[in-house]
C-alpha cells in the first residue's frame, strides 16, 4: 500500500486524478487538502459503476481503467 497527498482533487499534476493509474494499486491511500477541507480516499481496482463523481468518486487521468479513488469517512 502507498499513501499519496495531494493539494487539489482534479486538474493538475498535484491533484489526485493526475496520479498515473498505472502506478496504482488496489488499497492504496489518499489524503487531499484543498480549501481548507480535508478528505481521505482509498483506491479501488475493480469499481463500478466506473463513472467518475467528484467528490466522492474520482478517476485517474492517465490510465485509469477501473481504477477509482473512494472518498472515506473522516471524523
Amino acid at each position: 500500500m502507498r499513501i499519496y497527498h495531494r493539494d487539489a482533487l482534479t486538474g493538475g499534476m498535484n491533484a489526485l486524478d493526475g496520479i498515473d493509474g498505472a502506478s496504482l494499486s488496489d488499497g492504496d491511500r489518499a489524503f487531499v487538502m484543498e480549501a481548507d477541507t480535508f478528505y481521505a480516499y482509498r483506491l479501488v481496482d475493480a469499481y463500478a459503476p466506473e463513472a467518475s463523481d467528484p467528490p466522492a468518486v474520482i478517476a485517474p487521468v492517465a490510465n485509469a481503467g477501473t481504477k477509482r479513488w473512494i472518498r472515506q469517512a473522516t471524523s
